[in-house]
């Protein structure tokens, strides 16, 4: 009997490993001169009211200075890094779908599982003009991730700098609202003033009418009020009730309303803000990470 050999030949298939990573960097001074700007505005309030009361029990508590594009980039980073916004982000944009679409049905989930759970960000946060964020994610199933990843990162750049106008704009209304107070502070004191003193006039006249004292007589230094007479009394208080702001109040609300109309024409706009560039747009690199025996 003849003896047949069969050679059984082994086909050897490499396991690809898909790499998608960007480089981004932070935000420079002259990104955000805009805002540098509107806090140098901000200054010159303090400048206009330095010689009164009006800041004096304020915090300058400025969240825009030299150090704002270091903080905007760390921000960047923190919001890059929230798990929850990553899993929702590619669901509500089809992720899901396209891989069912691309590959396998059956595997969309599972597939989205492995590319969401490699997703990493990693912040080097050093001195502003060598800090970096280095965000990548690994899988092995064969599909272009980059314009994914690339449009995160854009959804997140938008967010983090919404969060900061949103945050700058408080800021700024609480100023506002600030001065709007001490303006109506300021004419309730007034008006207490006003309201007071016309009473001392008025009982002053009504005492010296009863004393038939209807022209000054001299009492002296520390003579009573009603020592003027009704006469001069009651002109007074006709006077007091037209009168209008006594200076220390009008000159303080007049700084205050200048104060108003510069915060009120602040406008900040999303081109003032930048949270970022970029160093490396996403790049998608194949690596044999080892081979397969069937």
């Amino acid at each position: 009997a003849a003896l047949t050999s069969i050679v059984y030949t082994s086909q050897q298939k490499p396991t690809i490993v898909y790499n998608v990573q960007s480089i981004l960097l932070p935000p420079t001074k002259k990104d955000i001169d805009a805002l540098l700007e509107i806090r140098s505005r901000i200054d010159d309030l303090y400048a206009i009211s330095k010689s009164s009361l009006i800041y004096q029990s304020r915090a300058n508590r400025y969240i825009i200075d030299e150090s704002s594009p270091a903080n905007f980039f760390a921000k960047f980073a923190q919001n890059l890094n929230l798990p929850d916004y990553q899993n929702n982000y590619f669901k509500k944009n089809g992720l899901v779908e396209n891989l069912a679409t691309e590959l396998d049905p059956k595997t969309s989930i599972e597939n989205f599982n492995q590319i969401i759970s490699n997703f990493s960000v990693y912040y080097e946060d050093g001195t502003n003009s060598n800090s970096r964020i280095t965000v990548s994610t690994n899988f092995k199933i064969p599909i272009d991730f980059t314009k994914w990843l690339n449009s995160y990162i854009e959804s997140i750049k938008i967010k983090t700098k919404s969060e900061i106008i949103k945050q700058i704009r408080k800021y700024i209304q609480d100023e506002i609202t600030y001065a709007k107070k001490r303006v109506i502070l300021n004419q309730d004191n007034h008006n207490q003033f006003i309201l007071n003193r016309l009473l001392k006039y008025e009982e002053a006249s009504q005492i010296a009418f009863e004393l038939g004292i209807k022209e000054r007589i001299d009492g002296g230094f520390n003579s009573p009020l009603y020592y003027r007479g009704y006469r001069a009394l009651n002109v007074e208080i006709e006077y007091l009730k037209k009168r209008s702001w006594d200076l220390p109040h009008n000159k303080e609300n007049l700084e205050l309303e200048q104060i108003l109309n510069i915060l009120n024409s602040i406008e900040i706009m999303e081109d003032d803000i930048q949270v970022m560039n970029i160093g490396k747009t996403a790049i998608q690199t194949e690596t044999i990470s080892s081979i397969n025996k069937k």
